[in-house]
């Protein structure tokens, strides 16, 4: 009676550590596939890219955490007018933007904004799976939904 326990202790385990394991490979397989191109399927799982890009006279650095849909981009700008902190949240459709001085968010146009659009940085990015979430991530200052 024991082994029959024992048996079945072992299988259910040795389903879980495969399909975890399978489910981990994923995750980190998409984090790469987001690294090295620009990444535009619709399900994202939750993703957060760390990026620098810069050119002889504008530089930004940041971090984008992707889900789904939705992507939200915390930025600084260093140009020749200073550094500005931008934070920018994107359902694919609509774009809110403010800087960290702000406490409302306000509706920008994707051709607006001063720095690429979250949808589609194409650079250099290194990006690893977000297995924890915070539940205000994808909140915008200001505006109910």
């Amino acid at each position: 009676m024991y082994w029959t326990y024992l048996k079945a202790f072992t299988f259910l385990l040795t389903l879980a550590l495969i399909f975890g394991g399978g489910y981990v490979a994923y995750r980190y397989y998409v984090a790469a596939a987001m690294e090295s191109s620009t990444y535009r399927e619709e399900k994202v799982p939750a993703t957060r890219c760390v990026f620098q890009v810069s050119n002889f006279d504008i530089s930004y650095t940041g971090v984008a955490y992707f889900i789904g849909k939705t992507a939200r981009v915390d930025i600084e700008v260093h140009d020749n007018t200073g550094t500005r902190v931008r934070h920018t949240i994107s359902d694919g459709y609509t774009n809110y933007t403010w800087k960290d001085s702000e406490s409302t968010a306000e509706e920008v146009a994707p051709d607006k904004l001063d720095f690429p659009n979250p949808r589609g940085i194409q650079f250099d990015k290194s990006c690893e799976p977000m297995w924890w979430v915070p539940s205000t991530i994808f909140d915008i200052p200001g505006v109910s939904l």
